[in-house]
């Protein structure tokens, strides 16, 4: 497979140069990575040091020191999560650090997301961390081990293109024959702690050239706010609401009670989350009346829980495909999975009911809990 080739367009490369520029003249700079369980170091010992994220916050660190300036970084990781996810935690896990610079993770997570889906949440995330800021904003695309075709780096790439970002291929820096020794044992998703390093060593020589480039420019004039261009696939995701037990319309229920998965790397990250609904019972029925232009269902995944279906009934009283929420997952051992699954992507907002039950199955599955965190809705704000 030919590799991808790293934004270095002097364009794409002004607002990042713009961020360092405030660094170099002793000022704050506050730093953000967003991204799956690869971003908060799972695998390497340990995580908060060794992980990429962490060692570029250690070059970070050290440029404010040898500058005079300051970084505040953040680590928005969140094991298990995908774009779909990132749409409706940005503001609490990142835009609440009023960031200079986001870096964006999710090649990896993001292939489990159906392909009508990811590419409109990647782009409505792309959209809401571009919008009225000139922060910069750094594509990372990693892969699963020895396949850089395993992930959705090469079709992200083309949003990052369209934006104009800077964007870094691991598989850019790496030799065919080098991979085994970034992964341990059957893991072939989590590198070890050599190859975070190697995905902070291949970062880091970026950051280390335009710090260098930047510096023999001298201060990059500020071209103001970004300016966005029409989406390329849908700007919905750049406009989500999270509807919980909280704040949902709720018509009718039985045998659903409020509670669902907290994720425990949630609240490090800041904010709260919401808390969804929970149910046992067989019989389990849910109506919630929501609006919005898609309409998506956020649930966890476990080899102890069981499996729901979830549809939409639109006003004229059509009753949509009835969509399995798939919460029973059998590798899923010790640790839960977060998922997304769109019940309607309509053409423009309407109203619309959300049926959520049990679905009807084995036996043994009598008295094992499904769990739903809530309902997504696109094209609307809070």
């Amino acid at each position: 497979m030919d590799k991808e080739t790293s934004t270095t367009s002097n364009s794409s490369l002004v607002p990042l140069m713009r961020a360092m520029n405030k660094l170099q003249r002793g000022e704050i700079l506050s730093v953000v990575t967003l991204g799956g369980s690869i971003t908060t170091g799972y695998a390497a010992k340990d995580p908060a040091a060794e992980g990429w994220a962490g060692r570029i916050q250690q070059w970070w660190e050290q440029k404010a020191r040898e500058s005079g300036g300051t970084v505040l970084f953040h680590n928005a990781g969140l094991s298990g999560t995908d774009s779909a996810w990132a749409t409706v935690r940005v503001a609490d896990h990142v835009l609440i650090h009023d960031p200079d610079i986001v870096f964006v993770e999710f090649a990896i997570n993001d292939q489990w997301l159906d392909k009508k889906i990811r590419l409109r949440s990647y782009e409505g995330l792309l959209r809401q961390l571009l919008a009225s800021s000139d922060r910069a904003v750094v594509l990372l695309f990693l892969n699963e081990k020895g396949q850089p075709e395993r992930g959705q780096g090469k079709e992200q790439s083309e949003l990052g293109r369209y934006y104009n970002l800077p964007m870094l291929f691991w598989a850019d820096w790496v030799k065919a024959d080098e991979w085994n020794r970034y992964f341990s044992g059957n893991e072939t998703i989590h590198p070890n702690n050599e190859g975070h390093e190697s995905i902070a060593r291949g970062s880091i020589d970026f950051l280390e050239r335009l710090w260098g480039m930047t510096h023999r420019t001298g201060d990059v004039s500020s071209v103001g706010k970004n300016v966005l261009p029409p989406p390329l696939y849908s700007d919905e995701f750049q406009h989500v609401r999270w509807i919980h037990s909280g704040n949902a319309e709720i018509l009718s229920n039985t045998g659903w009670i409020v509670g669902s998965d907290l994720h425990p790397e949630w609240f490090r990250r800041g904010g709260s989350m919401p808390a969804g609904w929970q149910s046992n019972d067989k019989n389990a029925h849910l109506v919630i009346r929501v609006r919005g232009k898609s309409v998506g269902i956020l649930y966890s995944e476990s080899d102890q829980y069981r499996n729901a279906q979830a549809w939409v009934e639109s006003p004229d009283g059509k009753i949509g495909k009835k969509v399995s929420i798939d919460g029973y997952v059998s590798y899923r051992t010790g640790y839960l999975g977060w998922a997304y699954r769109e019940l309607v992507q309509g053409e423009v907002v309407q109203d619309y009911l959300v049926h959520v039950e049990i679905k009807k199955s084995r036996s043994s599955d009598d008295g094992k809990w499904a769990k739903i965190a809530g309902v997504v809705v696109t094209g609307v704000s809070e």
